[in-house]
């Protein structure tokens, strides 16, 4: 059987009592009018491997009506096996802060952090899904001062509206070959300079961390 996406995010989200409708749009949360999609977009094929990559997009009233796009790569023997793999990166990063800020915190559980963003008389609900952590770096791997640089660098800018942060870096044993930190889905060319100017510990892994901040 091929692994449906949204399919199984609508399984997901049934699976924690919420109640769903299947649309054209995707799945509807009616109780927050809150729209979700997942699909795979891109496909690569190589001799051993396919790799996939799948957006999860959601599209909520919380957010203005703009659409918050999360993307992940799978990868495996077959496409099935691809799509399932980046299904999996979504529920163990950003499935929670999704549920916790775009439904009710409830749903947000032992999954997620809470922390308040200040800057002059606006503050920021800000919710943190878990570092997402693949390989093994030399010693404890902490986000904290790379987060409080972003925070530093982002608050005198923000407008009083909602924002979507997403980081991701992969260290190779020496220093940092890939950085990407979007912003509200955009790059941002800053926050990659700041993460790639950091001292990470020595090793072979990745890290990708996803944080969503509600105006209050």
């Amino acid at each position: 059987m091929t692994f449906d996406p949204l399919a199984a995010l609508g399984q997901m989200i049934d699976g924690h009592g919420i109640s769903v409708v299947r649309t054209e749009q995707g799945i509807l949360i009616p109780e927050s009018d809150l729209v979700l999609s997942a699909a795979i977009i891109r496909i690569q094929n190589h001799p051993t491997t396919t790799v996939v990559q799948l957006d999860v997009r959601a599209k909520s009233p919380r957010l203005g009506d703009r659409l918050l796009i999360e993307s992940f790569a799978g990868w495996a023997s077959d496409e099935s096996d691809a799509a399932s793999h980046a299904f999996g990166k979504f529920l163990m990063s950003s499935m929670h802060v999704f549920l916790a800020t775009l439904i009710d915190p409830k749903f947000g559980a032992d999954q997620v952090e809470w922390e308040a963003w200040s800057f002059k008389e606006q503050t920021w609900q800000v919710c943190l899904g878990p570092v997402i952590i693949q390989g093994s770096p030399s010693s404890t791997l902490t986000c904290g001062e790379l987060l409080d640089r972003l925070k530093a660098n982002l608050l005198p800018h923000f407008s009083a509206e909602p924002h979507w942060l997403r980081y991701f870096f992969q260290h190779d044993g020496r220093e940092v070959t890939t950085a990407e930190v979007l912003l509200d889905n955009m790059d941002w060319p800053e926050g990659r300079r700041i993460l790639e100017t950091l001292s990470w510990p020595e090793g072979r892994y990745s890290a990708r961390e996803f944080l969503l901040m509600m105006p209050t």
